[in-house]
């Protein structure tokens, strides 16, 4: 099992460095009808998973409701012919069992939640910013190819959200190899807040934060996880129509917050030579997490035009001067996100300045 080190030690993220994910669950699914049964209940397609090593292993998915809305995002692993894992936040396990289990049916499918037995690891990667989804750093490569050597009975995959992003890890839970493997590397070993900062900042919701969701505007689809060529899976409807439209009308992006107005918009730029986050993020020791829907409005009180957008999750500084987030922000056709909407000063929720710290690297994508 993993021991984490002091705050202190982890005030600055280097380039490289991974987290056991306590916030995620493993649910097993297995049996003769597993992959169909799989295949019509989630948002992308089960058969383009692989056994084999070098292949594909894992995929980004949702389950949604019959409506059309989200119960919770996964990931799913394909650990053999007839057996899967699913990857999904410990807030949203109970639904997503629960959906199972109810669709199940007369399936030769058999359910088990497997998070004691397992760990979720997460290798985080300063190169999400890179164009090429498919072409990974050189670095991630190399360390890839030592945990699959030297760690041989862990499950290594690319992120299947962005292979930019790092690498996703399934290891047992009673083994200390794959730490082994990643501090002899170099690789630092930091705790859950940097996971969440990370993952926030290149604008990746989990958990309750997509709960009752439209995955369209939670760009589960620029993440990989929406494949509009297979066929029928339970929601589909609502995700086909926002689809076929050509216009998401909001997305999550996302957002900084300040209690008083910068003098300047701090910079932005993730220091990938030596960092994993910027540093304006790095600096904020969170003290309490809001998933709120706070309405955001214009500073301007004239302004008669439609609220910008809601906050989605909100996470503040000790003395609550700071904070970052996620927000649904409403675009404009032809033009996406405004540009004032990147610039302090225009638009406010709950007392607080807000504005898109940046657009991710997915957002032309």
């Amino acid at each position: 099992n993993f021991e984490f080190g002091s705050q202190e030690q982890y005030s600055r993220a280097s380039k490289h460095c991974f987290s056991r994910l306590d916030s995620r669950a493993l649910i097993e699914v297995k049996g003769a009808d597993s992959r169909e049964y799989l295949q019509g209940l989630v948002t992308n397609d089960v058969f383009h998973l692989e056994e084999d090593a070098d292949g594909r292993r894992a995929i980004y998915a949702a389950f949604l409701s019959p409506k059309g809305r989200m119960i919770a995002e996964v990931i799913i692993y394909r650990v053999a012919a007839d057996a899967f894992l699913i990857d999904c936040a410990t807030e949203c396990v109970n639904d997503v069992g629960r959906l199972l289990k109810m669709y199940k049916l007369r399936r030769h499918v058999d359910i088990s939640l497997v998070s004691d037995e397992y760990d979720v690891i997460q290798i985080m990667s300063s190169s999400g910013q890179t164009s090429d989804p498919d072409h990974p750093d050189p670095s991630t490569m190399q360390i890839r190819d030592s945990l699959r050597q030297d760690a041989s009975n862990a499950l290594v995959v690319f992120d299947p959200r962005w292979i930019g992003l790092g690498l996703r890890v399934i290891c047992c839970s009673e083994t200390t190899d794959v730490k082994e493997v990643l501090l002899s590397s170099g690789y630092a070993q930091t705790e859950a807040e940097t996971y969440r900062k990370w993952r926030t900042w290149h604008g990746i919701a989990e958990g309750a934060e997509c709960t009752n969701m439209i995955p369209l505007e939670m760009n589960v689809e620029k993440l990989r996880g929406v494949s509009f060529n297979k066929g029928c899976y339970t929601g589909q409807e609502l995700t086909a129509r926002t689809h076929n439209k050509g216009m998401v009308r909001k997305r999550l992006l996302p957002v900084r917050m300040s209690a008083t107005l910068p003098t300047t918009s701090s910079d932005n730029a993730n220091t990938t030579e030596e960092f994993l986050l910027p540093k304006w993020l790095d600096d904020i020791s969170e003290s309490s997490t809001d998933i709120s829907k706070d309405k955001i409005e214009f500073v301007n009180t004239d302004e008669r035009s439609k609220s910008p957008g809601k906050i989605v999750a909100a996470h503040m500084s000790k003395d609550s001067s700071a904070g970052y987030g996620l927000a649904m922000i409403r675009l404009e056709e032809h033009v996406g996100v405004q540009d004032r909407f990147l610039r302090p000063g225009h638009l406010s929720a709950n007392g607080m300045n807000v504005w898109v710290s940046h657009l991710p690297f997915w957002w032309t994508q």
